[in-house]
């Protein structure tokens, strides 16, 4: 029984450590690959047809090494499947670039204005592969493309985390979509990327549509897994606790058991710390067992352990030491705390008393009056609990922690539902987002009517987002209208 739990416990606890750390050295592995950027900047159309803005100088700010772009973006919605989707098109003729390189999945690149290359987890999500046939529309309308291949994409979190998609197309291929299409520059720099995001924020103003930064992105990719990977190792702590209540209890009965083996060996002389030392290392020999164990499996399960839409897909079984060291750790250190004071006091008794026949009568306060329960109230088990408090007090904590689990289980899984299902409540309030396309308020009439006259709208209300700074920290500001 103690090997069972201790197995269950210490694989929710490997487990979740794998799939935390082995997702981040992932994704580091990639960025260094690709030499993913530290800062993004997208600049507002030009307003003139088939112009890129450019941000003026821009590889000459201070603390950009390296900037390439800028790259003609603009959005689009695929509506061919069950739900329409956002997406980000940006054209990137030649994948040799200094910074960012897209790095193929599967497939090749774009080589033509009617070809497309889609974010491996988007492709994933939406069923698609190269070969297949996708219709984007944009302001200049419907747009038919061929997926030529897959790539990877660390320039914002992915889809469907992220409920925008991002692919790339020739330029030709963006200003199918948009004939005044924006930019996207990808920078390398030098110190703080944050820094240089709040400068160019500066710099630029209105110019910019909006930056981000590398560790915010890389936050956003990792934090799907990283929440997953830390519930599942938080569980296995939480049935370490129960394990801990539940060792300890098997251990008094044990220890009531062998109490004449006990003694015999402090009889031919034994010493005190070595019948402990002894009681501890049966049980550390049970517990590294069962880790290891858990360990093995947890390596081998980490493909069908880790959420699905993960940015690079799933990963192959790993078996990171360290996951395996700090398991082991915390199930040692548990369960010598579990069994320490029962193994110190039975190593204390008296040899006579440990070689009697019958068990020692409980003595003290608890004992006298668990002699004083009346018979007919034995099968409740008062009798038995005032005589033994302390195993008394260990199978009552056991069930308290199993009321406590589940309750805690049902309701997590019950707030991410709700989080899903009931977007206010993550601050959301809206099913469908409608951006004008000129930033200085041109056409919102027109906006205002159409919402007026469609008997689908209930209601609506007006946001403002605007990319800003604060002590070198860049965030997006929203003005409630």
């Amino acid at each position: 029984m103690t090997f069972g739990v201790l197995l269950l416990s210490a694989f929710g606890l490997a487990a979740g450590i794998a799939v935390t750390a082995h997702g981040d050295a992932r994704i580091d592995q990639l960025a260094a690959r690709t030499n993913v950027a530290d800062v993004v900047a997208w600049a507002h159309p030009s307003g003139s047809a088939g112009a890129t803005p450019v941000l003026p100088a821009i590889s000459g700010q201070p603390g950009v090494r390296t900037a390439v772009g800028p790259f003609p973006t603009t959005e689009a919605r695929y509506a061919d499947g069950p739900d329409s989707i956002q997406m980000q098109v940006t054209g990137v003729d030649d994948p040799r670039i200094a910074v960012n390189r897209p790095l193929l999945a599967a497939g090749r690149w774009v080589r033509g204005s009617a070809e497309i290359v889609l974010e491996r987890s988007l492709a994933e999500g939406l069923g698609l592969r190269p070969g297949s046939r996708v219709t984007l529309r944009g302001l200049a309308g419907p747009a038919d493309y061929t997926v030529v291949g897959t790539a990877y994409d660390l320039t914002d979190c992915t889809y469907p985390q992220c409920n925008e998609g991002r692919t790339f197309a020739t330029a030709a291929g963006v200003r199918r979509l948009d004939n005044a299409p924006g930019g996207t520059y990808w920078l390398a720099v030098s110190g703080s990327s944050e820094a240089v995001a709040d400068h160019l924020l500066s710099h630029y103003g209105s110019a910019l549509d909006g930056v981000n930064t590398w560790p915010d992105t890389r936050g956003d990719l990792t934090r799907a897994q990283g929440i997953f990977g830390r519930f599942v190792a938080v569980f296995g702590v939480f049935l370490l606790v129960a394990c801990a209540i539940v060792v300890a209890g098997s251990m008094a009965t044990r220890m009531t058991e062998r109490r004449r083996e006990i003694g015999l060996y402090g009889a031919i002389g034994f010493t005190r710390g070595q019948i402990v030392g002894a009681l501890l290392a049966e049980e550390l020999v049970v517990g590294v067992l069962a880790s290891v164990c858990a360990w093995a499996a947890a390596g081998a399960l980490i493909p069908f352990l880790t959420p699905g839409g993960a940015p690079l897909g799933r990963p192959d079984p790993a078996w990171p030491l360290g996951a395996l060291l700090v398991t082991v750790g915390i199930v040692s250190v548990v369960l010598v705390l579990s069994i320490l004071a029962g193994a110190w006091r039975t190593g204390r008794r008296a040899v006579p008393e440990l070689l009697a026949d019958a068990p020692p009568v409980p003595r003290g306060r608890f004992g006298r009056a668990g002699a004083r329960v009346p018979r007919h109230l034995a099968l409740l088990g008062l009798g038995a609990a005032a005589g033994r408090p302390v195993r008394a007090a260990l199978a009552a904590l056991a069930v308290g922690v199993a009321v406590v689990g589940a309750v805690v289980g049902f309701g997590f899984v019950s707030t991410i539902s709700q989080a899903f299902t009931q977007p206010a409540r993550t601050g959301d309030p809206w099913t469908i987002s409608v951006s004008p396309r000129s930033s200085s308020g041109a056409g919102d009439e027109q906006v205002t009517a159409a919402l007026g006259a469609d008997p689908d709208v209930a209601g609506w209300y007006t946001e403002t987002d605007r990319p800003a700074s604060f002590r070198n920290q860049t965030f997006r500001s929203r003005a409630i209208g």
